[in-house]
């Protein structure tokens, strides 16, 4: 086995636990806390244990190069109670000799006085420990501790050694720095919906006041007129909150829910209504009994919200209809809702999603929001097809219950 087989056997086993800390880091949401420092510590720990138990002993140089690259890690992460525990293992573990010893020993104090030196510099600290281990190594060849031919190999090694150091450092960075982007998206989404909410209100609000302030009392004219508006206005503002804070705020009260069952009551709700609006209201449902583990009533709402959106969107000039209809593939159950109404702009299919959208002239732009929350929560998912002037389909996706 070649010094670069021994050298890359023994860098998979320190490399294993780091990449889980690195994948745990990019899931985590939380950032500099003790938590990640406890994960972070227990990960070197067992790339010492793993070097030490499971790494090839054949070179012991190419088991110091691998070392180092640790040492150099912990004092860069601020471990440093880790890296001084981690250079007397190296010490005792790698002697041979008491010079050999004294050399370990005086390398890795040389180590700690940079970590001192460029505690905040973790550029120059990388330099400085690559510099004194490659001083270090010369030093092993004019004592013949080494050969001179294969000096070449070792500047590799330590050069892929610090080289993923490096690498390592850069991706807990991109990954922290990826954490407080989603941070500050978050943050800046609730600043854009605070602000939406605020200027929905408002514009109800200033009508309200508008037509307050051109109201007569002794007018009996302006009581029939402008109290229905005013009326309307304030139920507007209503139904904003109401939506805004149910979609803020969705619980789930789970139970064995029959598909079929809700499309009854959906059908019950309906039928009278289609028949006044001369809409051809189709269900089709599937014969077998199709139970799902969900909230009745939040799953109801959400279907009675996508009708509402098909009547409103239905042409009056042409021949309408409105058709429900369910797939089963395999552990899923799909819910289609179907128009032949006004459709939906390419433009408008990216934005139907964002809060306080609607293209209604009383809507309030957060029953797609909502309906979207309480399917998520069901773990499903919601999915629009539409073309414009043509008509929409919503599918409505969601795992069966099995018993």
């Amino acid at each position: 086995m070649n010094i670069f087989s021994i050298f890359f056997m023994n860098l998979t086993w320190v490399l294993l636990p780091l990449m889980i800390f690195l994948i745990y880091e990019a899931y985590s949401e939380n950032i500099n806390n003790q938590k990640n420092n406890i994960i972070l510590d227990f990960s070197l720990i067992t790339s010492l244990y793993l070097i030490m138990r499971f790494g090839s002993s054949a070179n012991r140089n190419i088991l110091q190069i691998t070392f180092d690259g640790i040492i150099a890690l912990m004092y860069i992460k601020k471990r440093n109670k880790g890296a001084l525990l981690t250079s007397l293992i190296g010490i005792i573990y790698f002697k041979n000799e008491f010079t050999s010893e004294l050399m370990i020993l005086i390398k890795y104090i040389i180590f700690f006085i940079f970590s001192k030196k460029y505690e905040n510099n973790n550029k120059y600290y990388q330099i400085s420990t690559f510099s004194t281990s490659i001083i270090y190594l010369f030093t092993l060849i004019l004592l013949n501790k080494i050969n001179v031919n294969e000096i070449i190999d070792y500047l590799m090694c330590y050069t892929i050694a610090f080289s993923i150091n490096i690498l390592f450092t850069k991706a807990e960075s991109i990954i922290r720095i990826n954490i407080c982007y989603k941070e500050l998206m978050k943050e800046q989404q609730l600043r854009n919906s605070l602000f939406k909410i605020s200027h929905e209100i408002k514009n109800p609000i200033a009508v309200c006041k508008g037509y307050l302030d051109m109201f007569n009392t002794n007018n009996i004219d302006h009581f029939k007129k402008y109290i229905p508006i005013i009326k309307s206005e304030i139920n507007r503002t209503l139904d904003l909150l109401q939506d805004f804070s149910a979609c803020n705020k969705i619980n789930i009260e789970r139970d064995i829910v029959d598909i079929g069952l809700i499309l009854d009551e959906i059908s019950k709700k309906f039928n009278l209504m289609f028949d006044n609006k001369n809409i051809d209201f189709q269900i089709e449902k599937i014969e077998d009994e199709i139970f799902i583990n969900g909230d009745y009533n939040r799953l109801n709402q959400v279907l009675v919200n996508m009708i509402k959106n098909s009547i409103e969107a239905i042409d009056k000039n042409k021949k309408s209809y409105i058709k429900i209809y369910s797939e089963q593939k395999e552990k899923e159950i799909k819910i289609i809702i179907e128009d032949n109404g006004i459709g939906i702009s390419k433009e408008n299919m990216d934005k139907i999603s964002e809060p306080f959208f609607t293209t209604k002239q009383n809507g309030t732009g957060l029953g797609v929001l909502l309906s979207k929350e309480i399917i998520s929560a069901h773990d499903g998912t919601i999915e629009y097809e539409s073309e414009e002037n043509i008509g929409t389909k919503v599918i409505i996706s969601l795992p069966t219950y099995e018993y």
